[in-house]
């Protein structure tokens, strides 16, 4: 992994996941458990990842898990670590924009989609904690509807429906800073 990241061949796309329940991920290997200062709360919100330098319409990601320090999310090239990106999230209100840097990148490809066979750690650079806490905290309320949603109604919501429905009805309750 030395050099430029390389750019994927193709134009924007997003990638929803679903990761199964609540978890704690281990750091990954050659990272001190100390390193790991925030749950990560798993999601699948869909995020534009930025390569600092490169044009973001090459960019190609799905938000793996999310915590108030970083997060992880599936990309379609290996990034290497020290690489500067910004993130946006649209789905949260106001929308969640960050800038970052890339302390890991690992290729699973056994686990992953063919397409997306890195996962790439990043860490938040910017002095706006307050406003990632609310960041991750309205995903975690976005994510706990569609499950509810699923459970009591049985409808299926993809993210976007979810976040729309959950503004809708909860937006003027959210606390706003």
């Amino acid at each position: 992994m030395g050099g430029s990241p390389p750019i994927p061949k193709s134009g924007p796309q997003v990638v929803y996941l679903e990761p199964p329940g609540w978890v704690l991920l281990p750091p990954p290997t050659g990272t001190s458990l100390e390193a790991r200062k925030y749950i990560r709360h798993p999601s699948n919100i869909p995020l534009v990842l930025e390569v600092v330098g490169h044009r973001p319409e090459f960019s190609c990601q799905g938000l793996k898990n999310i915590s108030a320090g970083g997060l992880c999310c599936r990309y379609e090239a290996a990034l290497e670590p020290g690489a500067e990106v910004r993130i946006r999230i649209e789905l949260v209100d106001p929308v969640f924009e960050a800038e970052g840097q890339v302390v890991w990148c690992l290729t699973r490809p056994s686990q992953r989609p063919k397409r997306y066979p890195f996962e790439v750690g990043i860490q938040f650079t910017g002095p706006e904690e307050r406003h990632r806490l609310r960041m991750v905290e309205q995903i975690c309320h976005i994510e706990s509807y569609r499950r509810e949603v699923l459970v009591t109604e049985g409808r299926v919501l993809d993210a976007e429906e979810a976040a729309a429905e959950w503004i809708l009805g909860n937006a003027k309750d959210f606390p706003h800073p």
